[in-house]
Order: structure tokens, then sequence, then C-alpha cells
């Protein structure tokens, strides 16, 4: 990806920003809970397929180190492998 000029890249972010920002609509729109719809405590993202690397995010971005280990504990089950603890 290093090859990309900078303009390339500043629209592929910013796609990928207005992706999560559709998510978080999405999210407090269908939700049932009063916290989420209400206190708009809640957060999404867009995470990179092999590492569960963050990539873009929306919502709250407090929730983003407990996601972190959601995802990546999450990952690891699917591929039937135990998470390292940290």
């Amino acid at each position: 990806m290093s090859g990309l000029d900078p303009i390339t890249l500043t629209v592929i972010q910013s796609g990928l920003q207005q992706v999560c920002n559709e998510m978080d609509l999405a999210f407090v729109r269908s939700a049932f809970s009063p916290v989420i719809s209400e206190a708009l405590d809640r957060s999404d993202g867009i995470y990179e397929k092999d590492s569960g690397e963050l990539i873009a995010q929306g919502g709250i971005g407090a929730s983003c180190v407990c996601r972190y280990h959601a995802v990546r504990h999450t990952m690891c089950h699917r591929k039937g492998q135990r998470p390292e603890r940290r």
C-alpha cells in the first residue's frame, strides 16, 4: 500500500470513515436499548481481516480498547487458537 499517492489515500480514508458513519447511524436507529439510542454510548469499526487492526471507526471512541480485545479474541476463537495474554 505504500505505492498510493496522498490524494488516493485520502479518498480511501474518507470513504471508509463514511462507511463507519453510516454504520453508526444504522446502529442508533435500530437500537432497542436507550443506552445506545439516547445516551449515544456505542462504537463500531472496520478491522483488517487477518490482524484485527482497526482501520476506521465510528461512534464514541472510548470503548476502542475493549473492542480491540473482543475482536482479537473472536478472531483467534474462529481460527481455533487461544489469544495470547498481554
